[in-house]
């Protein structure tokens, strides 16, 4: 008789316990670590044994990160929110940021390095959580090779790394500046600050891409109820969008210069709020998850939280993403292209599934004259309406053909490319 294969039944039970969705690419390196396990200890595979959920962790999850990952959120936090925070919180108040799922500490360690050229290194600390314990093994190390260094931003920063063989490590002046913990996102215990009001920026940035909806909808309100009134939410452009869970009502939108979203948490809670963070349970690290039992799916709805321009920082009124397409193309029809663009990018942000509004980006974008933007957004619009029936119509096209618009958008993106070379 064939044995039984025993991964599946584990795969299934980690993504139970952690939320993560398990990519065909991690398959042959989760079954790797399970014979592994069986060719040491010949007893059967089993979760309950805290050694082979974590090496199954680790093996399972997607760590790829570098220094100054999506700069444009980090020259928005740099620039805005940081100085904002230091305004509106009281003097004396240490500023608190959390890396949550921060790989291999690429992310917290950056955060540190914004803070000390900022003089906030004595005002601010940074916590570092991961549900990998090998992750945060390597994160504390703090040793990295080129391929996590390759941003242009790291150049300019060399003093603040050692060489170290092949490698480079992080100096004492930055790596002091984090705490490293080990946390599951979907265990009901979140980490608070000492002062318990909660903390003042979250940056959660491709993780939620890489859990199952029932987990991102547990998730996101639990961020929210960790963020102090007025704190910030950052996740990445390619991770689901925060609005329209369920428990994330306090959130609101901002529509960053270079376009996509972060979020701001209102600075008046509801009073029926359902979620609230718990504080951070000491666990050894051999501590096995607790498992999630609520598991909502997220709540399809408009999103009409208000935005905030980071232009003037003052609210108004969002409609969903197709509203934010239809007001671009007004916009563009009224010779407006900047604030067209502004509108585009939101409406492409919220709806990335939606041709029409990727369309929109890319003809805005040309009008003032950004080219390479222009030429990705016409780009991934090819390849929406690459999936669709030639003779279907497009929505918000003006009953255009999705087969006469595919050739349309191939030939404009290889005008844009040229003339961004």
């Amino acid at each position: 008789m064939t044995p039984r294969d025993p991964l599946p039944e584990l795969v299934a039970e980690l993504g139970r316990r952690t939320g993560l969705r398990t990519h065909v690419e991690r398959l042959d390196a989760l079954r790797r670590t399970v014979e592994r396990h069986l060719g040491d200890h010949g007893d059967g595979a089993d979760l309950g044994d805290p050694m082979l959920l974590e090496a199954l962790v680790d093996a399972g999850t997607i760590d790829e990160s570098y220094f100054f990952r999506h700069g444009e959120q980090l020259a928005y936090l740099r620039d805005r929110v940081l100085p904002r925070l230091v305004r509106e919180r009281a003097n004396g108040h240490t500023l608190q940021l959390w890396s949550a799922g921060c790989a291999d500490g690429e992310e917290p360690y950056t955060l540190a390095m914004i803070l000390i050229e900022e003089g906030l290194d004595g005002r601010a600390e940074v916590l570092a959580t991961d549900v990998s314990a090998g992750a945060l093994a390597r994160a504390r190390a703090a040793t990295y090779t080129p391929w996590s260094l390759r941003s242009s931003e790291v150049a300019a920063r060399s003093h603040l790394f050692q060489a170290s063989g092949s490698r480079r490590r992080l100096t004492r002046a930055v790596t002091d500046q984090v705490t490293f913990r080990q946390h599951n996102l979907l265990d009901p215990a979140y980490p608070s600050p000492p002062a318990g009001t909660g903390f003042d920026v979250i940056l959660c940035r491709n993780v939620l891409v890489h859990l199952e909806p029932e987990a991102v909808a547990a998730v996101i309100p639990r961020l929210v109820a960790a963020l102090a009134p007025g704190g910030w939410l950052f996740i990445a452009p390619a991770d689901p969008a925060a609005l329209g869970v369920v428990g994330a009502e306090e959130l609101e939108p901002v529509v960053l210069p270079t376009g996509g979203l972060v979020y701001r948490r209102t600075n008046h809670p509801p009073a029926d709020r359902s979620v609230t963070a718990q504080p951070l349970a000491a666990r050894t690290p051999d501590a096995p998850a607790r498992r999630r039992t609520d598991r909502r799916r997220p709540r399809a709805r408009p999103v009409r939280a208000p935005v905030v321009t980071a232009a003037t920082d003052a609210p108004r009124p969002i409609a969903d993403g197709r509203g934010h397409c239809r007001e671009a193309r007004r916009l563009l029809t009224d010779g407006r292209p900047a604030d067209a663009l502004r509108e585009a990018q939101a409406g492409a942000f919220l709806e990335p599934d939606l041709p029409a509004a990727h369309l929109t980006l890319a003809l805005a974008a040309k009008a003032v004259g950004q080219h390479a933007v222009a030429g990705r957004a016409f780009r991934r619009a090819t390849e929406l309406l690459s999936e669709l029936p030639p003779d279907e119509p497009v929505e918000l096209c003006e009953g255009e053909t999705a087969g006469r618009l595919v050739e349309l958008a191939r030939a404009h993106a290889l005008l844009a490319r040229e003339a961004s070379s």
